[in-house]
């Protein structure tokens, strides 16, 4: 006979480390996800900074970018922009 208490406690902490498992798992994709996302967002900010109009990585991509924003980037200092963005990125915060 199954003691049923003893079970159900069982259980409980296997369902709680599955659960734990899949948070982590969730913020593992989210966090990789971001950085991609920023690593993208970078690329455009520099090509922008030397006249190239940033084109998605894909068909159906976004562009973050245009004509205007390449001829508004090629007027500042890029590394500037790109260490502030790196150090709020590291921070934990979205950027762009």
């Amino acid at each position: 006979m199954v003691d049923q208490p003893a079970e159900i406690k069982r259980l409980s902490k296997e369902l709680a480390i599955a659960q734990k498992n899949m948070t982590n798992t969730i913020l593992e994709s989210r966090l990789r996800e971001r950085n991609k996302e920023y690593q993208h967002r970078l690329l455009e900010l520099e090509l922008a900074s030397e006249g190239i109009i940033p084109i998605g990585l894909t068909p159906e991509a976004k562009v973050h970018g245009g004509k205007e924003f390449t001829e508004l980037m090629e007027e500042i200092e890029v590394d500037e922009i790109i260490a502030v963005a790196e150090q709020i990125h590291t921070s934990g915060f979205s950027v762009f």
